[in-house]
């Protein structure tokens, strides 16, 4: 088939999945068209050739206030479209994409699937500013998919459409191995792991904040925080007026997570709303248990008792006695450890969740 394949460059979320889907795609024959404002990170170096890559320019007309992305992609799927005959596009995150995707329909008849991801449905989705639009786009989307069980259900009861399907993310095994090989990073352990990008959603504070407790059990605990954000001073003020700089490192953006998985004990995570974090699969592939607050998909991810531990929202002394209780118990961490590895190996590799993109796309592509 030939395929488009839609998604912002970024390095996590939404656009990471984008571009492993595209990679993957290509890996299995299928002719694949990546298009985004700029080349994602994974795929620089990629050497297959049935793989391509078209940045969206935005020109800048003194009379927008802004650049015009959503149109200038549009006419990019129009123009690629024409020029090498698509069977189906599929725009990761709705915003602004969907629009971008719909435009293009309707000039080439193309069909379009709409993946969804996290906050354009459970932050944005129904805000007055987005809901009309969004709700059009995907009531005429010809397939739409969510990322878990959650976000289909969401998605359904805000925008009042029927039959999402939910194709679950999934993790380049084989891709991290590799890395692994290659990085290392010294960590004092035991090690707990936050990878974000510090906006408030993601109530980080409470993680800092937690420390307080889990040092009084476990006086040699360390939290490794990993990413940037607008949140981070404000962090890094309050870790300074606790006492806390000895305990907890603020590493800044890593494009490499790997060693920081291997060389940790658990991931934590205190966020008000979350979709299905690629960050899990990432971290327990590497055996790492997770405690995460008990909100949006997570459930779907760290089963308690299992793979990990969910906790009340906001509830600090609650987290800091669940990362006690693991750490605190060798036993029952390491058969954390060997849980967590084994959900993702038997449910969120390539070779599980591929075949259901493609039988999608065949499906659309054939109506």
């Amino acid at each position: 088939m030939k395929i488009g394949i839609v998604g912002y460059p970024s390095v996590g979320g939404s656009g990471f999945v984008a571009s492993s889907v595209a990679l993957e795609l290509s890996k299995r024959n299928h002719e694949v068209h990546f298009f985004s404002f700029d080349c994602p990170y994974l795929l620089r170096n990629s050497e297959s050739d049935n793989l391509r890559v078209h940045v969206v320019n935005c020109d800048q007309y003194p009379l927008f206030k802004y650049p015009d992305y959503t149109t200038h992609l549009a006419n990019k799927l129009i123009e690629v479209s024409a020029e090498n005959g698509l069977d189906v596009m599929n725009v990761h995150y709705a915003i602004p994409h969907a629009v971008s995707a719909y435009l293009a329909k309707q000039i080439t008849g193309v069909p379009y699937v709409v993946t969804l991801h996290g906050t354009e449905v459970h932050t944005l989705g129904d805000k007055k500013e987005f809901k009309p639009v969004l709700e059009k786009m995907i009531a005429d989307a010809d397939a739409v998919t969510a990322v878990c069980d959650f976000l289909a259900k969401e998605a359904s009861r805000i925008w009042n459409v029927d039959g999402i399907r939910t194709i679950k993310n999934f993790i380049d095994y084989q891709n991290l191995s590799e890395v692994e090989r290659e990085a290392k990073v010294d960590l004092s352990r035991p090690s707990l792991v936050h990878v974000s990008n510090y906006r408030s959603i993601k109530r980080v504070n409470d993680l800092v904040e937690g420390m307080i407790y889990i040092l009084d059990e476990i006086p040699s605990a360390k939290l490794n925080l990993i990413g940037d954000g607008p949140e981070l001073p404000n962090l890094n003020s309050r870790i300074c007026e606790l006492g806390l700089e000895n305990s907890i490192k603020c590493w800044g953006f890593q494009d490499n997570l790997s060693p920081f998985f291997r060389f940790s004990d658990l991931f934590v995570l205190s966020s008000d709303m979350e979709g299905a974090p690629l960050t899990f699969l990432e971290a327990m592939f590497y055996g790492l248990p997770i405690v995460a607050s008990d909100v949006g998909g997570v459930n779907e991810l760290v089963l308690n008792g299992i793979t990990g531990y969910t906790f009340e929202r906001g509830n600090i002394k609650d987290y800091a006695q669940r990362v006690i209780q693991i750490l605190k118990d060798d036993q029952k961490h390491q058969c954390m450890r060997s849980e967590a590895k084994s959900f993702v190996m038997k449910n969120h590799l390539p070779e599980t969740i591929m075949p259901q993109y493609e039988q999608l796309f065949e499906e659309v592509a054939l109506r």
